[in-house]
């Protein structure tokens, strides 16, 4: 009896099979429940009985309820999910100020990682930087030091990379540009970082951006209590879009002064009746800081009029 009832188990789960229908509970229960030593190809004839896929409620693909099957995640998609982190608005006001500045973001394929590289004489401002963004840096070395020859000068620089996944993709389409050219007829890719209504239009309204932005790409005058920043690397009319975000998000009007007439180079002025209040946007984020507290321009604070 025992034999014939296994025998019409085994016959209705290979039906079952052959035709793709969906076994009923009963039928899988009491599957689940016999040792079917067949799976090995013990069994006689040429069926081998295969161990039942799990299914759980769900929508097919015909739109109709019923059981689906599960799709295993890739090897990317685990890798993604593993990596990835929660951004603070600490860290998007830091990471949105580094990339106005020396900040970058390298991509390969479908992964983004944050470089941060300064010399010498700032290591505690990329100290303070990886302490902000460690949480970023979860399979990379830290801050290294490394030698760079520049002009035929050697120059200690002090550097570190955010681990590679997506959670910078969305900073890579706001400060990047793509950019195609032709090379013996082969097409070159490269990102050129640019600045955009788009991109100033997500700029946060936080001390952090200004801060960064300042420690990364400005500097204090030394005739006057103001500052100005290195924005050469933008044209004018991203210059006057920058000048538009210090003035409608922070209310300080700047000058987008000419710097270099031949190649077109443009920079951006915090003159001396609006320095001061600058500087208490940025300061308190600064003394955080000691070794960079240079740039509050303090020594020729005594001889303005705008305090």
């Amino acid at each position: 009896m025992f034999k014939q009832q296994l025998a019409n188990l085994l016959c209705a789960f290979t039906l079952a099979f052959s035709y793709g229908l969906r076994s009923s509970p009963a039928l899988n229960k009491n599957c689940e429940n016999i040792n079917l030593h067949q799976q090995k190809g013990k069994g006689t004839g040429d069926h081998v009985a295969r161990p039942i896929r799990k299914t759980f409620p769900g929508t097919s693909s015909s739109g109709k309820e019923g059981s689906i099957i599960r799709p295993k995640k890739s090897v990317q998609e685990e890798f993604l999910i593993k990596d990835s982190v929660i951004i603070t608005d600490d860290q998007d006001a830091i990471i949105c100020g580094t990339l106005l500045g020396d900040g970058h973001i390298q991509k390969r394929n479908n992964s983004y990682r944050l470089k941060i590289a300064h010399t010498e004489t700032q290591k505690p401002y990329v100290d303070w930087l990886y302490e902000k963004l460690k949480s970023f840096c979860t399979t990379t070395a830290g801050v290294t030091k490394r030698e760079q020859t520049r002009n035929g000068k050697i120059n200690t620089v002090y550097e570190f990379f955010t681990s590679s996944n997506q959670d910078l993709k969305k900073y890579h389409d706001l400060f990047y540009q793509k950019q195609v050219k032709i090379v013996n007829d082969t097409e070159v890719i490269s990102y050129k970082k640019t600045i955009t209504p788009e991109l100033i239009s997500y700029l946060p309204k936080h001390n952090y951006t200004l801060a960064t932005f300042y420690l990364d790409d400005g500097s204090a005058r030394t005739d006057f209590y103001g500052a100005r920043f290195a924005t050469q690397g933008f044209s004018k009319d991203e210059c006057h879009l920058l000048q538009d975000y210090f003035h409608n998000t922070w209310d300080l009007n700047t000058s987008v002064v000419l710097h270099n007439r031949e190649k077109s180079q443009y920079s951006l002025s915090v003159p001396a009746k609006v320095f001061p209040k600058f500087i208490d946007i940025v300061e308190k984020t600064i003394h955080e800081i000691p070794e960079m507290e240079f740039k509050l321009n303090e020594k020729n604070k005594s001889n303005s009029k705008f305090k």
